[in-house]
């Protein structure tokens, strides 16, 4: 727990060797200010300007809180014009902030700024260092540059890095030595175990938990959905999450468009844009269904979505229980959660079995379905290669083909036996995560 609370400060950490990493990409005849005055009014980020024809446009488009701007200027009395003007505007010191500069190498970390005007003739190569991948954009006169991700990057889509829930990064731009990149608010995440990392951005998910109901200014967070930058810690949009979401479980997922997450509704699952966090279709793959998606995967175009009783594996499932910590409907903590007693209840009278569904993403169509005879818990399903794995509850392990079919399936009650409850469950990390 001490080292997913360290994790969820937030603390980057810059590992990158030097350079820029990156081939620049340019087209001429921009208009930076036009350019700064569409940047700043969605999202956030960091931006540096250093050009003083544009300073009107930075007092302007400071108006967006959640842009810091940087100005630099080699002309000490105009840097103290300048930020006599942003005073006078009630943006100095919050953010906006104007330094005085020889003109020379920039005084920021690798890949830090979503922005950058420079004069022409500045070195684009120290441009391309400063700027961050994907997203950052620096204007060197007329001409705009930018940088594709840095080599060796490897994001985080789903709670256990990818849909076969193998939690390794494969990801080799990060290497020693380290150096402190950001620390960013609010120091702590309760939904840590669904953190995704996508396509430049970190998707925060703080969910309803009672941690929230008390001091350290984190109950503004409570319920939100967060887009934050991967190299600078700003956030880029915040918005409300669905209230009926479980925590602990893989809900959700990303890719470089969307974000996919299970909202709590019968067989439903509702859509984000990345880069804004703008409603997007939501996926409703089997209409009048009552059960939850109480799992999702993303892979090769495809939505992977399990259907079953969310409470089964809380009530009776026999690779351990799962408690939650906060009921969702009466906003109260769950009872007995914490004396550390988590109580196993006698089996429902009705068994309700689960169902296994890919999605055609670009499609927008149901592509198989597989209907099993017994429950499924979330944290025995992956995805590889187009393969389905999952557990049978106490029946047999199972392999479904690309098109939904029975590839293979394993009943030795020798090795289902194997995942009978052991002690190592008995720990909340673990009973929570995937098999």
């Amino acid at each position: 727990m001490i080292a997913r609370r360290i994790a969820a400060m937030l603390v980057a950490m810059s590992a990158f060797a030097g350079g820029s990493g990156a081939e620049s990409q340019f087209s001429h005849a921009l208009d930076a200010a036009n350019e700064i005055k569409q940047t700043a009014r969605s999202g956030g980020g960091v931006a540096c300007i250093a050009r003083t024809d544009l300073w009107p446009e930075v007092l302007a488009a400071a108006a967006n809180p959640r842009w810091t701007f940087h100005a630099l200027e080699t002309d000490l009395a105009r840097v103290n014009e300048m930020r006599r003007q942003a005073a006078d505007a009630g943006l100095l010191g919050r953010n906006v902030y104007v330094h005085a500069w020889d003109g020379q190498a920039l005084p920021h970390a690798d890949h830090l700024l979503d922005l950058l005007a420079l004069p022409a003739g500045f070195p684009e190569a120290e441009a391309l260092r400063a700027i961050s991948p994907l997203r950052g954009r620096a204007f060197v006169g007329d001409k705009l540059l930018t940088k594709p991700p840095l080599p060796g990057s490897d994001w985080w889509s789903h709670r256990a890095h990818r849909a076969d829930n193998n939690s390794a990064s494969e990801d080799t731009a990060f290497q020693l030595p380290v150096a402190l990149q950001y620390t960013a608010m609010p120091y702590y995440s309760s939904l840590h175990g669904s953190q995704l990392v996508v396509n430049g951005l970190r998707i925060e998910f703080y969910d309803w938990a009672v941690r929230y109901a008390g001091g350290g200014g984190t109950a503004p967070m409570a319920g939100k959905l967060v887009g934050r930058s991967l190299y600078n810690g700003q956030i880029v949009w915040m918005r409300e999450m669905p209230q009926r979401i479980k925590p602990d479980s893989q809900i959700c997922a990303a890719t470089d468009e969307r974000v996919f997450l299970a909202d709590g509704q019968p067989a439903r699952v509702v859509t984000y844009d990345v880069a804004t966090g703008a409603d997007r279709p939501a996926i409703e793959p089997a209409p009048g269904d009552a059960r939850q998606v109480t799992w999702l995967a993303v892979d090769a175009g495809r939505l992977y979505l399990l259907l079953a009783d969310p409470d089964w594996p809380r009530i009776v499932s026999s690779i351990g229980p799962h408690a939650l910590l906060w009921d969702l409907k009466r906003r109260e903590p769950v009872p007995g959660q914490y004396d550390r007693k988590y109580p196993r209840a006698e089996p429902p009278e009705k068994i309700i079995p689960s169902s296994v569904l890919c999605w055609d993403i670009e499609a927008n169509r149901l592509l198989w379905r597989h209907d099993e005879g017994q429950p499924i818990d979330f944290r025995s399903v992956a995805v590889r290669d187009g393969r389905t794995y999952f557990y049978s509850e106490k029946t047999r392990m199972v392999c479904l083909d690309g098109q939904g079919r029975v590839a293979w399936e394993n009943h030795d009650p020798e090795w289902l036996g194997q995942l009978a409850p052991q002690r190592s469950l008995a720990n909340s990390n673990l009973r929570n995560s995937s098999s």
